[in-house]
């Protein structure tokens, strides 16, 4: 895979994650209390229907009063569904789609990333000077003849030789690689 495909994926799936977080909160902030609001007030209809179901004295009275009630228990029915469906909508992204979003993200990245390690480590030399070569594999095998892993613990050891590189030189680079993939 192309770097800038790794990329434009690494984008993609970052910009679907907030898309569809941005949907769950709105959800959740926004269209469940609007339905919980409507729930109560077709209660409210409900409750005022019953009453002029028992206050009626006439047949026409009491049939308007009782359509009134029919219509708004359909009206309560159908709003404590849709209050339902959206709660399981708002369970389901947190308990799978947050998570499955967040993994792809991740893995997204970590492709991205390596791809960029394996520009970076193509733009290298073929061959480093024999020297520099020799004491780094002396370094890794002392390392690694003292119990530790070869190749994983070697960097403290050149920056004793060579330094440490200053934090804001690594700002500075990290900066120019999120620059130079654009994001």
């Amino acid at each position: 895979m192309p770097i800038q495909d790794a990329i434009t994926a690494y984008q993609q799936a970052i910009a679907n994650f907030e898309q569809k977080n941005q949907e769950a909160a709105d959800l959740r902030n926004t269209r469940l209390p609007e339905l919980t609001s409507r729930l109560n007030a077709n209660r409210l209809s409900m409750d005022s229907a019953q009453s002029a179901m028992r206050n009626a004295i006439s047949d026409a009275d009491y049939d308007m009063a009782k359509q009134t009630f029919q219509q708004a228990e359909a009206a309560y029915a159908d709003c404590a569904q849709l209050i339902t469906n959206v709660e399981a909508k708002i369970k389901s992204w947190r308990e799978f789609g947050l998570k499955e979003h967040q993994t792809r993200i991740t893995e997204l990245g970590r492709t991205m990333w390596q791809l960029k390690q394996a520009e970076v480590m193509a733009a290298l030399p073929a061959e480093l000077p024999t020297e520099l070569r020799i004491g780094l594999q002396k370094l890794m095998t002392i390392n690694s003849m003292q119990g530790g892993v070869g190749d994983g613990y070697y960097g403290s050891r050149v920056n004793k030789i060579y330094g440490q590189v200053e934090p804001e030189e690594l700002t500075a680079t990290r900066n120019a690689l999120l620059a130079e993939m654009g994001l």
